[in-house]
């Protein structure tokens, strides 16, 4: 069975460096032509890209400070 863990081993360490390839392009390399960009919300696409991710971040922190809510219905609806 030493094979298999180092079968395993040798998987995680393939798995391990692809990850942190999009951890080194998220964190550290800089994006092509990197500017400042801040939303502007004289273009109805940003209006609508904010309104979203504030609509869904304020679904997360409500399930997450009362998923009770969720969890009621998810109970009551199995047989």
């Amino acid at each position: 069975m030493l094979w298999l863990v180092a079968v395993a081993l040798f998987g995680s360490f393939v798995s391990l460096y692809y990850y942190l390839i999009v951890l080194k392009v998220i964190f550290v390399d800089q994006p092509a032509g990197s500017t400042s960009q801040r939303l502007n919300f004289s273009t109805p696409g940003d209006f609508v890209k904010s309104v979203t991710i504030i609509a869904l971040a304020a679904a997360v922190l409500f399930l997450g400070i009362m998923p009770q809510t969720l969890a009621a219905r998810i109970i009551a609806s199995l047989p």
